[in-house]
Parts: C-alpha cells; structure tokens; sequence
C-alpha cells in the first residue's frame, strides 16, 4: 500500500465517520421533534386570575373568556381552531346566555395563539397539559356542575389528556383535521427543511384564507384578525401533529361512548380519503356530516342546530 492509497483510505474512513454521525444527529432530532413530553418545571397551582386569564403550573398565562354560573348546571369548555382565538365561541356564549342561561361557556386561546404571548420553546404537549389543568381546576372548583368540551379543527387533537376523565361527559369535537396547512408553498418547504436541520422552533406562516374556511364575512374577518396576529406554527409542532394526531384516533376509538364527530363536506383543512380511513369503526350514531359546510362549522348555517344540541 503506497502513501497516497493510505491517505485515501483514511479520507474515506473520515468521510463515513462524519456521515454516520451527521445521520446520527438527525435521527435523534426527529425523535426529539416528535416526542410530546412538555418537561416545564412545576412552578404553582394553577389558578383563574379575575377571570382575565388562567395561570397554569408552569406560570404560563392563558388568555380567559366566559364566565360560569355558580348556580348553573353544565360547563361548556371551549377550544378553538389553529391560529384563532377563543373569539371563536362568541356567538355560542350570546346564544347560552339568551335561551339557555344555566349552561355557562367558557375557553381560553390556547397557548402562542389569541391574545398571549408567544412560547419560546413550542410544543404540542404543552396544549395537553393546558387543557387537562383547566378541566381539573374547574373539576374542584364546580364539583356539582356536568363538563362538556365542544372542539373545533386544532383544538379536537387536545382533548387527549382529557378524554377519561370522570368528570367529562361529553364530547362535541366539530371538523377534525387531518392537515394542518392545506397548500404548502416551496418557500414553505424550504424553511421547513432549514428549520428540521437547524432550529426546530423556526416558525412557518399559517397560509389560511379564511373566506376559504367559511362564508360568514364576520367569521373571515375575526379569523384573519388573529392571524395576521399570531398566525403561525413551529416546525417542530409540525412534525409533532402526525404523532398527535395517530395518538388521538386511537383515544377516540377506545372511548366513543361520550364522543360526536360533526363534519362539513366542504373542509380544506381534510384529506376526504385518509379521514374516511380513520373514521372506520366509529359509532354511526355519533357522527355526522353536514352538507354544504366548509370547515368553520359554528359560522355556518347549522351552527344554531348545533347549540340547540348541547
């Protein structure tokens, strides 16, 4: 073997070394992208400050919309869509308020979205986490009061640390998605890959047209509102959602005793082909479609149907 094969030899060893390491370095970071884990230290009980906002265990504070009714009956929770705001429910809470004043409705924007601050560190955990600290303070809090959760588009995937709870009895989830971003742009791809390799907090604009997603001219404006606010999405929650949400159709499919699934035929934000693959084995009597409704359900037409329902 002469010098220069030597030297060959030994770049070729390096080469490989480097690659498999590189190769190394990107497994273990999708693992860590796609694990829901929210690490947050405990820091205090979770709290409702004036019901302005819910200080959760990690001191994060959850912008607080409604009011509950000491002497009423039923608690409807409320979570809204990605990128909207609890704003989203307000036609809802109008309506309780005028026919059916014992059912109080309440919701909070879900973290990074609405009116809070924006989380340094994204994680789809932390939704889980936010969800399960608001039903248990209000679980102690109204122990004789029923707890119903009406979820629309996101907000359906965060019911999961929920779902068994012995204190929810029922569960609305309004146009499960299957989808997060319902046309990628290559200038969106391009930054998803940079921010798989380089930072996976790097975020991606929510390219949502809201007259998309519904007719209600005041639904489009409320909705792009929000966005042009706080209308985006990390890369890591991005890889996160498949996890999320394979983890959320088996929860429904193991507790559909308290679900219903309302769907519009008309939704952007779903693949018709893979929600008709999840959706079987799903009790019939619990789920339903709605004709000619685009995916903001509660803005449509049948939305009065709907909280007539409830």
């Amino acid at each position: 073997m002469t010098f220069i094969e030597a030297i060959y030899i030994f770049l070729y060893a390096a080469l490989g070394f480097f690659a498999f390491v590189a190769l190394l370095a990107i497994v273990i970071k999708l693992i860590t992208f796609n694990s829901l884990k929210n690490k947050s230290s405990k820091k205090q009980i979770p709290e409702l400050v004036k019901k302005k906002c819910f200080i959760n265990s990690d001191q994060y504070e959850l912008n607080w919309m409604g009011e509950i009714n000491p002497k009423g009956e039923k608690i409807i929770l409320c979570l809204h869509d990605l990128g909207y705001s609890s704003k989203q429910f307000d036609n809802l809470e109008l309506y309780m308020l005028k026919n059916k004043p014992l059912n109080s409705v309440i919701g909070f924007d879900l973290r990074n979205y609405g009116k809070n601050k924006n989380d340094d560190q994204r994680n789809l955990g932390a939704y889980l986490s936010d969800v399960k600290e608001v039903v248990d303070y209000i679980s102690n809090k109204y122990p004789s009061q029923k707890i119903i959760i009406l979820a629309s588009g996101f907000g359906t995937l965060t019911i999961q640390s929920i779902i068994k709870h012995e204190r929810v009895e029922k569960i609305i989830l309004l146009a499960i998605c299957t989808q997060l971003i319902y046309s990628y742009t290559l200038s969106m791809r391009f930054k998803i890959f940079l921010g798989t390799i380089f930072s996976s907090q790097k975020l991606i604009n929510l390219n949502y047209n809201p007259a998309d997603l519904t007719d209600n001219k005041s639904e489009i404006k409320n909705y792009q509102a929000c966005l042009e606010v706080a209308g985006a999405i990390s890369v890591r929650e991005l890889f996160q959602f498949r996890v999320l949400s394979n983890k959320f159709w088996k929860s429904i499919m193991e507790n559909q005793d308290k679900i219903t699934i309302i769907q519009g035929d008309n939704d952007k934000l779903v693949n018709p082909k893979i929600f008709a693959k999840k959706i079987l084995g799903f009790n019939k009597e619990n789920f339903k479609i709605l004709q000619n409704t685009r995916h903001l359900i509660l803005s449509e037409k049948q939305a009065e149907s709907i909280f007539e329902s409830i």
